[in-house]
């Protein structure tokens, strides 16, 4: 009974654990985007057809992201979590780095 209750006490640690670290990764690939919609909106500011094209494409994309952000936080994935949140950490630092310049 008592090894019963410390694996369940291990498992429900390890799945907030793996909640955190999947919300982060969802937090930081939405400021991926919305940097990246910044960054492509300004870009094309002086095409209205381009812009507009691109922000139904985007809108199309971000509705894509929304039902893959509900498959992530159902299946808790921390390995894949923890690998999809350093990949758009480090793209993050790049558009970063790109604006400053």
């Amino acid at each position: 009974m008592k090894k019963i209750a410390i694996f369940a006490i291990l498992l429900g640690v390890n799945l907030v654990h793996a909640n955190d670290v999947c919300n982060e990764y969802i937090k930081q690939s939405r400021l991926y985007l919305d940097e990246l919609y910044a960054k492509e909106s300004k870009r094309l500011a002086n095409d209205e057809k381009a812009l507009r094209l691109f922000e139904l494409k985007f809108d199309e994309f971000k509705q894509r992201q929304s039902g893959q952000e509900a498959i992530i936080l159902q299946n808790k994935d921390e390995k894949f979590c923890k690998r999809k949140l350093e990949e758009t950490n480090k793209l993050l630092l790049k558009v970063f780095r790109r604006i400053r310049r």
